[in-house]
């Protein structure tokens, strides 16, 4: 299982066996290790014994690695949104650069707005707007002249330049923009809060599933008794 995994990898770094990766065999026959007995009337495989701690933890690292990015999103991305709308740029000619914002440095706005799809759903780049209504128009004109069939017409895909680029975020989109970078009830507590419930779910179900399935081969061996 990962735990076993994680384990003997540390005693092959190691070396040796350590207090840690004794801490480790501990918590990982102790809780997560389902304890399946006998069941008389289901059959249970050493693949689906294994395969549950691995679903578990999968849905464990998901639904964190799913808050982690909702407070990077809201509150990081979230607020070069915030500052867009609260400077009224909402149309190509109040658009704003990064530098008048003072983004012009921050790594994380430049990535998203260059190569992430994020912020882009609601945030407009005049430039790119521009180039693409230019390469609509070249392309109508090729598609006029051109008199053979096998010619294709060449776009080339913009390409931004985020320190002197101006974006702004419609009108139509501010209100959605508000609702997607709503940072209310998105930190590092609140997180807390589902990494502890994730564990806390993640232990019930590896104790809770054997229990279930000890109910229902009793039951079965009910029918099965009247039969």
């Amino acid at each position: 299982m990962f735990f076993q995994s994680i384990s003997r990898l540390f005693s092959v770094l190691t070396a040796e066996p350590s207090l840690w990766e004794e801490l480790w065999e501990y918590f990982n026959d102790k809780y997560f290790t389902p304890d399946y007995g006998d069941y008389t009337y289901i059959e249970i495989s050493e693949s689906s014994m294994v395969s549950l701690p691995a679903i578990v933890f999968a849905f464990f690292i998901g639904i964190n690695i799913a808050a982690i990015a909702a407070i990077f999103n809201k509150r990081v991305l979230g607020d070069f949104a915030r500052a867009l709308i609260s400077v009224e740029a909402h149309t190509p000619e109040t658009a704003q650069t990064l530098e008048q914002l003072g983004y012009l440095k921050n790594t994380a706005i430049r990535s998203s707005l260059k190569n992430g799809t994020t912020l882009r759903r609601v945030v407009k780049c005049v430039e790119e707007e521009a180039y693409y209504a230019e390469l609509e128009k070249k392309r109508r004109e090729f598609e006029a002249s051109n008199t053979d069939p096998k010619a294709k017409f060449k776009e080339i895909p913009f390409s931004m330049d985020v320190s002197t680029a101006h974006f702004y975020i419609p009108e139509d989109q501010k209100y959605t923009a508000e609702l997607k970078f709503e940072k209310k009830g998105t930190n590092w507590l609140t997180f807390a809060g589902v990494f502890i419930g994730s564990i806390v779910i993640s232990l019930l179900v590896i104790w809770v599933v054997p229990e279930l399935l000890q109910m229902l081969d009793n039951f079965l061996g009910m029918f099965s008794g009247t039969n």
